[in-house]
């Protein structure tokens, strides 16, 4: 049994590094200020082998770096044609919106205008939800038509 300084010159590091390791885990106390040396010495060799040694600096520099090579990939891979960027796929889909609503306030009044409504005000009701239904999916099937005709790079950029 070892208190915390102790220990903490026995695996040769600082008291705040044995803190860091109890509240990560990797090291566990028996009581307040007593620590198993033998337990903490094999878990703290054992913590070192996992990590193979890196201190958190240089985990974060390795992260950076493959985030790094990642992010250029994606840049290539853009400027090849082969991904699209938020920012276009967003005013792909809102000129999408915009032209299905267009679609919509033109043709539904039109549609319902020409329709021979029933008396009876359910009937109606059928007989008008029948055709915008209809004539929405005629909507919707022209927008996807047109779509498959294009090519996979959504169009213009």
């Amino acid at each position: 049994m070892a208190s915390t300084s102790e220990l903490a010159k026995y695996l040769n590091v600082t008291q705040k590094q044995l803190r860091y390791l109890e509240q990560t885990g990797v090291l566990r106390k028996v009581a307040h200020n007593n620590w198993d040396t033998t337990d903490c010495a094999a878990k703290y060799i054992r913590h070192l082998q996992e990590t193979k040694g890196q201190s958190n600096e240089e985990k974060y520099r390795e992260r950076l770096v493959a985030a790094k090579a990642e992010l250029a990939e994606m840049e290539a891979a853009e400027r090849a044609g082969e991904l699209c960027n938020y920012e276009d796929i967003m005013r792909v889909i809102v000129d999408e919106q915009i032209q299905v609503r267009t679609a919509i306030t033109t043709k539904l009044p039109r549609v319902i205008s020409l329709l021979e409504l029933p008396v009876s005000a359910r009937d109606r009701e059928i007989v008008i939800r029948s055709a915008l239904t209809k004539e929405l999916r005629s909507i919707v099937r022209g927008k996807i038509t047109r779509k498959k005709s294009k090519t996979p790079d959504m169009g213009e950029h």
